[in-house]
């Protein structure tokens, strides 16, 4: 044994010396030290060290890339590399980097958590329950049903813009090759922000549309009640006698007048008891239909003008199905668009 190791120029003393560092290194998982260690050990033992320094030293040129790319600013390559370095050999040096790269990057993975959340608050078939409520006479409208949607569009809307302030705090230079990804993923989250503000105004636009509709019926039907009136009965008793058309009008417009007023409060994203823009204006229109002023003999006359005024709501809302939709929240659609964001979400997930 002696005369072996003086053949390959390796004492006794240095290879004992060898076998401590390498078990030192091994035992503080310092990476360096073992790759040292280990072509000494290699030199002496090929059979049982030298697929050691093998792994050691791609794992080494690994840690090397990813202290490069540290000292770039070029996180996501710096994190990527150094878990592969990790995945070698477990090491302080690579996770080291692991944990200074991965303190930039995990907005990524609080972002993708919000969005997760953010998917389970609202119905799977979104689009679909939009669409059935343009059959749904706006009588029949659930109230309730309609206040819990519009709150989980709001709350859903309120998290993917956290999400996009999370993304938004990662600097896009220390992003390398994913930085397109993550504009295109940050691109389908701001598409579905906005296809949830368009939900909510759709079905706003909706139940104006339909009960401008019953308004206008209204309109018409009453101007030729009161025009009859006019005929028969003396002016002190005009309002008298049309009374109980414009009360029945009223019952009948009773549902539609609960939906405006409940849809207007729940839908201008401030969470208070706070009118729309457009309700004002709603509300005197509807008033110069349902509560005619003197003289009652100029109603009939301005059946005309309140029917243009009527004009901008009865117009029918449409709305599209967001091509975007299943890229942010279906979990095989997004891995299929977002590969290289997955894998870093997961790998984050791992190092946290």
């Amino acid at each position: 044994m002696l005369s072996l190791l003086l053949l390959i120029g390796c004492t006794p003393n240095e290879f004992t010396a060898a076998k401590r560092s390498y078990e030192q290194a091994k035992s503080t998982q310092q990476l360096i030290p073992l790759t040292v260690s280990l072509k000494q050990l290699a030199h002496f033992k090929p059979e049982l060290y030298l697929a050691e320094l093998t792994t050691a030293n791609s794992a080494n040129i690994k840690f090397q890339l990813a202290k490069k790319y540290l000292e770039q600013k070029n996180y996501y390559q710096a994190f990527m590399s150094s878990h592969d370095s990790n995945l070698m050999i477990d090491s302080v040096e690579s996770k080291h980097i692991l944990k200074e790269a991965g303190r930039v990057l995990l907005p990524f993975a609080k972002a993708y958590a919000n969005i997760k959340k953010s998917s389970k608050l609202l119905p799977s078939s979104l689009f679909n329950l939009l669409i059935d409520h343009q059959s749904i006479p706006a009588d029949k409208w659930n109230l309730i049903e309609l206040n819990h949607l519009f709150a989980q569009l709001n709350e859903s809307r309120n998290i993917l813009i956290i999400s996009i302030n999370e993304i938004n705090s990662i600097d896009m230079s220390s992003l390398g090759s994913l930085s397109e990804q993550v504009v295109s993923w940050k691109s389908d989250i701001s598409n579905q922000v906005q296809y949830y503000q368009q939900a909510q105004e759709y079905l706003s636009e909706l139940a104006r549309f339909k009960c401008a509709s019953a308004l206008n019926v209204s309109n018409l039907k009453l101007a030729e009640q009161t025009s009859s009136i006019l005929l028969v009965f003396r002016s002190k008793k005009i309002k008298k006698a049309i009374k109980p058309f414009f009360n029945q009008a009223k019952i009948e417009y009773a549902a539609c007048k609960q939906l405006i007023e409940n849809i207007s409060l729940v839908s201008t994203f401030s969470g208070y008891k706070i009118h729309s823009s457009w309700f004002p204006n709603w509300r005197k229109v509807e008033s110069s239909i349902l509560e005619p002023v003197e003289p009652i003999s100029a109603y009939p006359l301005q059946v005309k003008q309140r029917g243009q005024q009527l004009q901008s709501y009865l117009i029918e809302p449409e709305i599209s199905k967001p091509t975007a939709l299943e890229n942010i929240h279906d979990v095989n659609g997004f891995s299929s668009h977002y590969g290289s964001i997955v894998n870093l979400i997961d790998k984050l997930k791992v190092h946290r």
